[in-house]
C-alpha cells in the first residue's frame, strides 16, 4: 500500500487551492507500468467526492486535499523513501529539469507574516499539549511528529536564513526546479496555516494555549525550507525524479554532454545529504555545505566563464 501511495504522490502537482481541491494529476504524464495504480486511486477517490476531472479532460483530474493527506500519512507512517522508484515519466511537453532561467520565479522565502500572538517555545522537551498539536500538523502536512519534533529542536541552532538563501541561489539555474519548488513552499505554509486554523478548539483552554498552539505554527513557518530539505521533504523527492528522468535517458544513450555532467552533479549531492545527519547543527551545516557545492555545480552548466565558486550565498 505505501508504494502505491508513493507512485500517486509523485504524479500529483500542487494547484491553487479552489474548493478543497489542492494538486492535479495529468495520466498523459504517467509512466504506462503505474497508470493501473494511479486510475485506480483516482476511482476510488471520485467515489468519495475527493477526485473531480477537469472540464471535458478525461486524461486530468484534481486532487482533494482530504485525498492527499490520506496518501501522504500512509507514505510517512510506513515506508522509508527509496530516491530512484518510482521512476516518472518524461514531461510530455519536452520539459525538462535544466537551462537557465528565462522568466522571474518567486524566492523561497525564509517565513512569512506571522500572528502578533504567539508564545516563544522551547524545543529541549515538551508537554502532553504541544506534543498534541505536533501530532495534529504532523497529519495535516503528511509528517511524522517525530520528524517535525526533531527539526523544531535542532532548528533553533541551525542558520535558517543561510540555508535559505543557498538553496534559491542554486535553483536559480534551473527554472523547472525553481518553479517546483516555489509552488511546494508556498503549499506548505498554505498547510502549516490550515492545520494551525482546522485545530479543534475545544482542546483550547485558554490564551496561553493559544499563544502555545500559534509559537508552533509561527516556527514551523521559520523552518519551512528545512521540512523540504528533510529526507522526506518535496526538495528530496524533486532529487529523486530529476535523478531517475537523467539515469533513464543514459540508459536509452541519449544524454548530452551537460546533462551526464549534471548526472554526476546530481547523484554526489544526493549521496551528500543521504549522509547528513539531520538531528544535529553540524549535519545541517554539512546540508549548507552540499547546496553550496551544488549551486557552483549547476552555476558551471550554465555558465561557462565561471571559473571560481561563489564565496557564499548570493
Amino acid at each position: 500500500m505505501s508504494h502505491n501511495a508513493e507512485t500517486v504522490l509523485h504524479y500529483m502537482h500542487p494547484i491553487s487551492e479552489d474548493r478543497g481541491f489542492t494538486a492535479e494529476v495529468k495520466l498523459e504524464e504517467v509512466a504506462p507500468e503505474h497508470v493501473r495504480t494511479v486510475r485506480s486511486t483516482l476511482n476510488a477517490g471520485a467515489t468519495l467526492d475527493r477526485v473531480q476531472r477537469a472540464g471535458k479532460d478525461s486524461s486530468h483530474y484534481f486532487i482533494h486535499r482530504d485525498l492527499y493527506k490520506t496518501l501522504a500519512l500512509i507514505r510517512a507512517r510506513t515506508m522509508v523513501m527509496n530516491y530512484g522508484q518510482p521512476q516518472i515519466a518524461a514531461r510530455p511537453d519536452g520539459q525538462r529539469y535544466g537551462g537557465s532561467l528565462n522568466k522571474e520565479v518567486p524566492a523561497i522565502t525564509q517565513s512569512k507574516a506571522l500572528p502578533a500572538s504567539t508564545k516563544p517555545v522551547e524545543f529541549d522537551g515538551i508537554s502532553d499539549f504541544e506534543a498534541d498539536i505536533l501530532d495534529h500538523f504532523a497529519m495535516e502536512l503528511g509528517n511524522q511528529t517525530d520528524d517535525l519534533e526533531r527539526l523544531l529542536r535542532v532548528g533553533q541552532d541551525v542558520d535558517v536564513r543561510a540555508i535559505t538563501e543557498t538553496l534559491n541561489a542554486a535553483l536559480r539555474n534551473d527554472r523547472a526546479m525553481s518553479a517546483q519548488m516555489s509552488k511546494a513552499h508556498q503549499a506548505l505554509g498554505e498547510s502549516i496555516d490550515s492545520a494551525r486554523e482546522s485545530f479543534p478548539s475545544d482542546k483550547l483552554a485558554d490564551g496561553a494555549q493559544v499563544r502555545t498552539l500559534n509559537g508552533i505554527a509561527n516556527e514551523l513557518n521559520r523552518l519551512r525550507t528545512l521540512i523540504l530539505l528533510d529526507s522526506h521533504g518535496a526538495y528530496r523527492n524533486l532529487l529523486s525524479r530529476m535523478r531517475a528522468e537523467l539515469h533513464n535517458d543514459e540508459n536509452a544513450g541519449r544524454l548530452a554532454e551537460a546533462d551526464a555532467k549534471k548526472l554526476e552533479y546530481v547523484d554526489a549531492h544526493v549521496k551528500e545529504l543521504e549522509s547528513a545527519d539531520l538531528d544535529s547543527k553540524e549535519g545541517w551545516d554539512d546540508v549548507l555545505n552540499s547546496l553550496k557545492s551544488f549551486n557552483y555545480w549547476l552555476s558551471s552548466t550554465a555558465s561557462t566563464d565561471q571559473d571560481q565558486p561563489p564565496a557564499g550565498p548570493v
